[in-house]
């Protein structure tokens, strides 16, 4: 390990020993204060669930960010909380997992384990809603609790709220309500918030493949309302493409293996693209590329032409300021995909 490497790592370690300290003080602050032990030592407890993963968490605010998923069973259930929970543009969300309580078992009194109350025994999963940056306020949805589904609200310490409900369904249905009631944002909906909230929609119903189906508040949308951002419609929608396409990949080698599966299942005659031929810009496999992304923005168009409340009039044969526009985001995301330029001889078709 470089000294570099060592400074890093020594840093980090030195701040999250200060946030435990922090979180700990604090829990005995809250009880000096007269809050319930057993509430103020839960708060805490959640505190440092969170503060395990702050970094990634802050790193994807609006999100709802699985911690470990084992098996077929809790990823089905992950997409289902996702399709069913908007998230304000402000909050960090984790999702905690059967087998990940089982890999981190929180100290617990002896009688819990006995009576099979942790939360791996009952196969339970959590939620967790807090604001970035201030964990003053936490949600948790347990599906199910101890002794019910459920939601708890804690503040400061206090155990203010609590909601139970006769299946986890019910309380899926709800939570979105309930979760807005304590962490929707103040009235100034900046252009950054809009545009997060817009982009995180749409990359969620793309993953889930429910945009008709998935919660959502159009009057903060950009996609439904552009002059929220002083954008025209043509411009807002090929804005939501152009941001939320790349992020749909973790590399350009992941962007190359759907393109390639895409021309192998469709029988469509292109090249194989391989990363070598892209950075060494091979026409015929760059035009492979950007076909793929041609094919993407355009499937994409026809989905979001049957959402109500985004117009798409604009999308005419014979709008060349349509024909000008698409041509520059696909440039645009293929540029994105592959962190490099996109060659001269090359426009969407």
């Amino acid at each position: 390990m470089t000294e570099d490497k060592e400074s890093k790592t020594r840093k980090s370690k030195e701040s999250i020993q200060k946030s435990v300290q922090q979180i700990a003080a604090r829990a005995e602050s809250r009880k000096q204060a007269g809050r319930d032990e057993f509430h103020a030592d839960w708060q805490a407890s959640l505190e440092l669930l969170l503060l395990m993963v702050e970094d990634h968490l802050i790193d994807h605010p609006g999100q709802l960010e699985p911690m470990q998923i084992s098996g077929r069973e809790e990823w089905g259930f992950y997409v289902d909380v996702l399709e069913k929970l908007d998230l304000p543009p402000d909050t960090c969300a984790l999702f905690i997992t059967p087998s990940a309580f089982k890999d981190m078992p929180l100290p617990a009194p002896e009688e819990w384990e006995d009576a099979g109350f942790m939360a791996w025994q009952r196969d339970s999963c959590s939620v967790l809603i807090t604001r970035c940056k201030d964990r003053t306020v936490i949600m948790q949805a347990t599906l199910p609790g101890i002794e019910s589904v459920g939601i708890d609200i804690f503040d400061d310490g206090a155990h203010i709220a609590d909601y139970s409900y006769n299946s986890i369904d019910e309380c899926l249905e709800d939570l979105s309500r309930i979760v807005w009631i304590y962490f929707k944002p103040d009235e100034n909906w900046t252009d950054e918030r809009i545009a997060r909230y817009t982009e995180n929609w749409f990359a969620k119903s793309m993953f889930t493949f429910g945009m008709e189906d998935v919660p959502f508040h159009t009057e903060y949308s950009y996609s439904h309302n552009p002059e929220l951002i002083n954008l025209s419609p043509m411009e807002s929608v090929f804005k939501l493409l152009k941001t939320t396409i790349p992020k749909r990949y973790d590399s350009v080698d992941e962007f190359i293996e759907f393109a390639n599966d895409l021309n192998r299942d469709w029988d469509l005659g292109d090249p194989m693209v391989t990363r070598k031929g892209i950075f060494e810009n091979n026409e015929a496999q760059c035009r492979a590329l950007m076909d793929r992304i041609t094919l993407e923005i355009d499937q994409l168009l026809d989905i979001l032409d049957s959402v109500e409340g985004v117009d798409l009039r604009f999308r005419r044969a014979d709008n060349p300021d349509y024909d000008r526009t698409f041509s520059e985001a696909a440039r645009a995301i293929y540029e994105a995909i592959t962190f490099r330029p996109c060659p001269g001889s090359l426009r969407a078709e």
